[in-house]
């Protein structure tokens, strides 16, 4: 998280969960993203730093432009 990414993902296979941490340390999924999903495309378009966590619940493979 803060990251600066300058690569788009778009999920080939799998399953990757968007979370952020709450307090007391408990992660809250906010999204989960599936085949054909695209990651990181506003860092990607608008030079922000990426503001969310990712993590692969299942295997993942991606293509990245």
């Amino acid at each position: 998280m803060g990251d600066e990414s300058n690569e788009l993902y778009v999920i080939q296979n799998g399953m990757v969960e968007i979370y952020t941490t709450m307090e007391g340390g408990v992660d809250f999924v906010i999204e989960r993203l599936y085949r054909g999903s695209v990651m990181n495309h506003r860092s990607f378009l608008f030079l922000d730093r990426i503001d969310v966590c990712a993590r692969c619940a299942t295997p993942v493979s991606l293509y990245y432009i």
